[in-house]
């Protein structure tokens, strides 16, 4: 997977494991949305270390953890 391979690249060499500027950007959480899908569809991730690791930092932040929760509807949406 073509977009894959440059997602796993930039994050091979990017400072401090973020897409983009070495800090984290809203590009982090979409760049998950992918991941996530992959993993659905079936599409073997084994290939992609940098992305996977990238993903698990995700998961390990708060506000991530709420979202996937809100979306897998195991907490009521609030507002605020």
């Amino acid at each position: 997977m073509l977009a894959f391979e440059e997602i796993e690249a930039i994050l091979q060499t990017a400072p401090g494991g973020w897409l983009v500027g070495g800090r984290f950007t809203a590009v982090d959480p979409y760049a998950l949305v992918f991941w996530r899908w992959a993993e659905r569809l079936n599409i073997d991730i084994a290939d992609y270390p940098a992305f996977t690791d990238h993903a698990r930092r995700l998961f390990e932040r708060p506000a991530v953890q709420r979202a996937v929760a809100r979306e897998a509807g195991k907490t009521p949406a609030t507002v605020g």
